[in-house]
């Protein structure tokens, strides 16, 4: 705590002055973490002061609101580009970073309690942000992209988390989430040069090649880049009194029909939706968590395979009605049609050139022949403008839709229960590995 409060001092964060008449201070809490190393170890106990920004008033503290978060798929695609390429990947942390972005308004904070001095009557007059005032981020965002500009850097349209830098042969890619920094490229000085300029600006860690990040692990092997989230995984079984259980080569029974369970005792909703989140994050590395949960699984971002975007959708309306299940498909297919342009919109940035139009598989008939008859209308009447934008995109030739059998349908892991051999096939399909051994 002391540590943190001789940093934001020497930050010159605040001025201790007379609260303005007719102005409020907000309040403030401590929040105190145990920041894990990948194997479990504590790496070090961290103690925050933060500002309750929920007693913030709109158009008095503050203005706009906004988080830098990079997608996920930015992410993957990066770090699957630069392994391919051989690459260098390395990671930043930026120290304190709420902490260098300018304050605009006016906004005053109570002292903490444990370091106010007996008679004080003055309060904290913030010069900088701090953590969880609800312009924090924005204005934090702002000074870092200002900053990489500066250096050379051009934002990315795709994802304005994504900096690019491009000079003759020199390329050179950063990605911010919140405080957290990735830079890879092919040019170690510029890398180099990149982290002096940020620390100058900013004070950060050099945390080295890219090993754990956002409770992901990275690990480079011989056939490429392995991410998992093992431990992340066992601390979701163990919050739900799970550690116990065995992986099982057998998931889910197929075909199975979940209801509402409307005659199931009740559970506690706040914790199943603490949960649901969880596994939603467990999606980065883990795309089948929907029917299988195997705690030492990984994705492999493999070095040898060319660079090729490939796409496969599919859908389930539940396996009831014929025509929902061809309108859920279609769906589908749009969806699909629209992530692929934008892929392609960010694959363009990082300098990788798609050839063609890219092959979207769907293993659906009755979405087969709407792709191919303009004129559908008993099942399109309700998915006009999907069928148009699709087939907009397959005139232009940017993606091309191929039917193929269920069986070669790897999106199928995704949407429905499978038995143990199919599940392992369209997994080594997918670059899913077993990365643990598990007794």
């Amino acid at each position: 705590m002391r540590k943190e409060i001789h940093a934001l001092e020497q930050n010159g964060t605040w001025t201790l002055e007379q609260l303005t008449k007719g102005k409020k201070a907000i309040d403030l809490k401590w929040v105190y973490k145990i920041k894990f190393k990948p194997n479990g170890e504590v790496e070090r106990y961290k103690a925050r002061l933060v500002a309750k920004g929920f007693t913030q008033r709109e158009g008095v503290d503050y203005h706009d609101t906004f988080e830098p978060v990079a997608k996920l798929v930015t992410l993957r695609t990066l770090l699957a580009i630069a392994v391919k390429r051989r690459w260098g990947i390395k990671q930043l942390d930026v120290n304190n970073a709420f902490l260098h972005g300018d304050l605009e308004e006016e906004v005053y904070m109570r002292i903490t309690q444990r370091f106010l001095t007996k008679d004080e009557t003055r309060v904290c007059k913030l010069k900088r942000l701090i953590y969880d005032l609800k312009q924090a981020s924005r204005n934090w965002y702002h000074k870092f992209t200002k900053s990489l500009v500066g250096l050379g850097y051009k934002q990315s349209k795709a994802n304005h988390s994504l900096f690019i830098y491009k000079n003759g042969d020199i390329y050179v890619a950063s990605l911010i989430y919140v405080d957290d920094v990735i830079l890879v490229g092919n040019d170690t000085k510029w890398i180099e040069r990149t982290k002096t300029h940020l620390d100058k600006e900013f004070s950060i860690k050099d945390l080295g090649s890219l090993k754990y990040f956002l409770g992901i692990e990275v690990a480079r092997t011989s056939e490429g880049l392995v991410l998992s989230q093992h431990k992340y995984t066992l601390d979701i079984l163990q919050d739900s009194g799970l550690q116990g259980c065995r992986p099982s080569s057998f998931p889910m029974e197929p075909n199975l029909k979940l209801d509402n369970g409307e005659e199931e005792e009740k559970i506690d909703a706040s914790r199943y939706r603490r949960l649901v989140g969880r596994l939603l994050y467990l999606q980065v590395t883990r795309l089948d968590t929907a029917y299988s949960t195997t705690v030492g699984q990984g994705i492999l971002l493999a070095n040898t395979t060319k660079t090729e975007l490939v796409a496969y959708c599919d859908a389930d309306w539940l396996g009831f009605v014929s025509r929902s299940l061809a309108e859920a498909e279609y769906r589908s297919i749009a969806t699909a049609v629209s992530e692929i342009m934008w892929v392609r919109w960010l694959l363009k940035e990082l300098d990788v050139v798609v050839v063609g139009p890219t092959p979207l598989f769907y293993d659906n008939q009755a979405a087969k022949h709407i792709a191919n008859n303009p004129v559908f209308h008993e099942r399109t009447k309700h998915v006009e403008m999907d069928c148009f934008f699709v087939r907009e995109r397959v005139e232009r030739k940017e993606i091309v839709p191929i039917h193929i059998n269920s069986r070669q349908q790897i999106s199928d892991l995704l949407t429905k229960p499978l038995g143990s051999h199919p599940l392992q096939t369209l997994l080594v399909k997918l670059g899913i590995q077993n990365l643990y051994v598990t007794t």
